[in-house]
C-alpha cells in the first residue's frame, strides 16, 4: 500500500507538470509487487535488474522484485520509462536511465515536491568503483556491455546519473538542457550534440562533472504544486483472475510460450466474456507464426469488447493484405478513440487505396498535417495515387513531386519519378 500511495503521488506530479519527455500516461498500469525476491527470479529478465517496466500485449506494467521502501525509487524509475517510453526510444542509455534516476527520489512534503535529491547509493559507488571515460559511456548502446552486462551496467547508471544531474541543475548547463535533449532525440550524436551546444569539449565537461561529483553539493530543486492526498487512492483486494492474467503476461515476456497458452486457455474457459486472454492468445499465436488463428483470435476480443489502442492498431497492420475489411474496421475503431493518431490514418488510408476508394482515404486523410519524418514519403505517395486517381491533377503532381524528393528506397523512387514525370506532361 505504501508503494501504490507512493506512485499514486508520483503520477499526480507528473500530470500536472512539464518535464522533457514526460507525459500523462493513459490507461492503467499495472504494478505488480513480488513477496520476495526468489519469487520474483522466475519472472525476471535482466539477473541485476531489481524491477522493471514493460509493455505485453497492451497493458503496462511495473515489476518490482519486493514491497518494500527501498524499492519506492525503483518504481518511480520505470514509471518514468513508461510515461516516456517513444522518447526514450530515440535516446541513448546514458541519457534515459540518467534522467530516469534523476527523477526517481521524489521527496513529497505537503504541497511541495524536493526534485534531484542525489541517491546515496549512486554516489557512493561512483566515489568508490574506477571511472569509466565519459566517451565510451556516451557510445554505450542497448547491446553495449554497460547496459546489459552484471558488474557493468551499475558504471552506466552512475555515471548516467551524474551527468544528467550536473546538465539539469547546474547553473551553467541547465538553461540549455532541454535543447540538448531535442538535439539527441532528434538523432544528433551525444558527443557532438553536448560540445556544440555547450560550446565545449567533451573533456572540459568530464573535468567539470568529476570536480562536480567530488564538492557533493548536489542542487535540487523544490517545485510547488498540488498533489492528491497521500491516502486518497482505494484500495481493494486484486481479483484472482487478473493476478493470474498478470503472471500469465510476465511468464509470456520471459519467453515461457506453452505454459502461457495453457493458463490463457484456462482463463477463456473460466470467463468466456473477458477480451484480455484472447488479447494475449493473438499475440502469442503471431509469435509463433500463425497468423490466421491470431487474426481470429483478435477479432473475438474485439466483439467482446476490447477497444486496447495497442491491439487494434497490430491487428490492422497483421490482418491488412489478408483481412482488409477486418483490418479497417479495427483501425476505425481506433481512430474512433484517438482521431489525432495519424499513424493509423495513414495506415487505413493505404489499405482503402488497396480497395480502390480513393475518395475515403483523401477523407481519411484529411485532418493529418504532420507524420514522423520516416513516413512522410509514404503520405505523399498515398496522396499522390489517390488525387491522380479521383482527377485532382494539380493536387496530385504536387504530392507526388514531394514523394519523389523524400523518397530513399530505390524502387519506389523509381515509381515516384514515373508518376511525377506523367503527370508534369499531362500538366504542359
Amino acid at each position: 500500500r505504501r508503494v501504490l500511495q507512493y506512485l499514486e503521488r508520483a503520477k499526480g506530479f507528473f500530470d500536472h507538470q512539464t518535464h522533457a519527455g514526460i507525459q500523462p500516461r493513459a490507461g492503467r498500469v499495472r504494478v505488480v509487487m513480488f513477496g520476495s525476491k526468489k519469487e520474483y527470479h522466475e519472472y525476471r529478465f535482466k539477473q541485476f535488474a531489481a524491477g522493471y517496466s514493460t509493455q505485453i500485449d497492451g497493458r503496462d506494467y511495473i515489476v518490482l522484485s519486493a514491497a518494500e521502501n527501498e524499492m519506492l525509487p525503483t518504481a518511480v524509475h520505470e514509471y518514468i520509462h513508461l510515461t516516456a517510453q517513444e522518447t526514450s526510444q530515440r535516446l541513448p542509455p546514458w541519457l534515459s536511465e540518467g534522467f530516469a534516476e534523476v527523477y526517481s527520489t521524489l521527496k513529497f512534503s505537503g504541497g511541495r515536491v524536493v526534485v534531484g535529491l542525489p541517491p546515496p547509493a549512486r554516489v557512493q559507488a561512483l566515489g568508490r568503483d574506477a571511472w569509466v571515460p565519459l566517451a565510451e559511456i556516451l557510445n554505450a548502446d542497448h547491446e553495449s556491455p554497460y547496459y546489459s552486462q552484471t558488474g557493468m551496467a551499475g558504471i552506466l547508471y552512475n555515471e548516467g546519473w551524474a551527468l544528467v544531474h550536473m546538465l539539469a541543475f547546474h547553473p551553467r548547463y541547465a538553461p540549455d538542457f532541454p535543447k540538448l535533449l531535442e538535439a539527441i532525440e532528434q538523432g544528433t550524436r551525444s558527443r557532438d550534440a553536448l560540445e556544440r551546444i555547450y560550446g565545449r569539449p567533451l573533456a572540459s565537461i568530464e573535468r567539470e562533472l568529476k570536480s562536480y561529483l567530488g564538492h557533493g553539493l548536489f542542487a535540487s530543486r523544490t517545485i510547488q504544486t498540488k498533489l492528491p492526498p497521500g491516502g486518497a487512492a482505494a484500495f481493494e483486494p486484486a481479483a484472482m483472475y487478473d493476478v493470474r492474467l498478470a503472471l500469465l503476461d510476465l511468464a509470456s515476456r520471459v519467453g515461457n510460450a506453452a505454459d502461457t497458452r495453457a493458463g490463457l486457455v484456462s482463463l477463456v474457459r473460466e470467463d468466456p466474456r473477458r477480451p484480455e486472454p484472447h488479447v494475449a492468445l493473438g499475440y502469442l499465436l503471431v509469435r509463433s507464426f500463425h497468423e490466421e488463428d491470431a487474426f481470429r483470435s483478435f477479432q473475438t476480443a474485439v466483439n467482446l469488447g476490447s477497444r486496447d489502442p495497442q491491439m487494434l492498431w497490430d491487428y490492422g497492420r497483421l490482418a491488412a493484405a489478408k483481412l482488409p475489411e477486418q483490418a479497417m474496421s479495427a483501425l476505425r475503431l481506433l481512430l474512433a478513440d484517438q482521431p489525432a493518431r495519424s499513424d493509423a490514418r495513414l495506415e487505413l488510408a493505404e489499405i482503402l487505396m488497396s480497395r480502390r476508394r480513393p475518395r475515403e482515404a483523401l477523407e481519411i486523410l484529411a485532418p493529418v498535417t504532420t507524420v514522423v519524418p520516416e513516413s512522410t514519403a509514404k503520405l505523399n505517395e498515398v496522396l499522390a495515387m489517390a488525387n491522380l486517381e479521383v482527377g485532382n491533377r494539380d493536387q496530385a503532381l504536387e504530392h507526388a513531386r514531394r514523394w519523389l524528393a523524400l523518397e530513399n528506397d530505390a524502387g519506389r523512387r523509381l515509381n515516384a519519378n514515373r508518376i511525377f514525370r506523367y503527370l508534369a506532361d499531362a500538366s504542359q
